[in-house]
């Protein structure tokens, strides 16, 4: 029974130790936590049948346990990792509305604020005409990453 208990112990150090330090345990794959969880499992689920049902059975019962939970845990971890937010792209800032922060010279640069991301983000910005600090504008094209095309919003 105590070495059910020492890999039920250890299995749940690594699992703990792979959601705690992350990518010093864990290289991003979710397979740390899942061997910890499955070795937690095999430990715990062996101590469990050993009195009821004997060694052999009790090695076997904890092995089904071990890969059923460390499944589990692989999925989950998985699933937990892809949810990560899609980069952000300045392409998408087309159609955008912002404010200008620095005026823009007519065939100028200025500098714009805009929403993207849940955050607010200062780009350079260039337009036709001259347009003054302070007035809304609309993106009408991206020129590079860190600066767009607008035109008054006003214009709409």
């Amino acid at each position: 029974m105590l070495w059910f208990l020492i890999a039920g112990g250890l299995g749940l150090l690594l699992l703990v130790g792979g959601l705690v330090l992350g990518d010093v345990l864990d290289p991003g794959d979710g397979l740390t936590p899942a061997i910890g969880a499955g070795l937690g499992a095999f430990g715990i689920g062996g101590a469990l049948l050993l009195g009821p049902l004997g060694a052999l059975l009790a090695v076997v019962g904890g092995a089904v346990g071990a890969v059923a939970v460390g499944v589990a845990a692989y999925a989950l971890t998985r699933a937990l990792i892809g949810r990560a937010s899609p980069p952000v792209r300045t392409a998408d800032l087309v159609g955008v509305f912002g404010t200008v922060v620095t005026r823009i010279p007519a065939e100028g640069l200025g500098e714009v604020v805009l929403p993207q991301a849940g955050t607010r983000v200062k780009l350079a910005a260039r337009s036709y005409e001259p347009i003054p600090s302070g007035t809304p504008v609309y993106v009408t094209e991206v020129l590079s990453s860190t600066s767009v095309a607008v035109q008054r919003a006003d214009l709409l």
